[in-house]
């Protein structure tokens, strides 16, 4: 399936995260730390990329607060 940056969500409003990847993998010159699958599909993707574990560090802190 089709993997796009995680910026192109930004102006998606509403999305729901259904599965969290950690990787690491080159794409260019980035290096890629976590795959997000979204329950929509935006342009035709439900996979995006991020260098940053931003939601990993969030579901992690988030379960340490309960």
């Amino acid at each position: 399936m089709a993997e796009s940056p995680l910026s192109k969500l930004d102006d998606k409003g509403v999305f729901t995260i259904m599965k969290v990847e950690n990787v690491e993998k080159k794409v260019g010159k980035e290096t890629i730390a976590e795959i997000i699958e979204t329950e929509e599909e935006f342009d035709g993707v439900k996979n995006f990329y991020t260098s940053r574990m931003i939601v990993g560090n969030f579901l992690i802190t988030a379960d340490l607060l309960n």
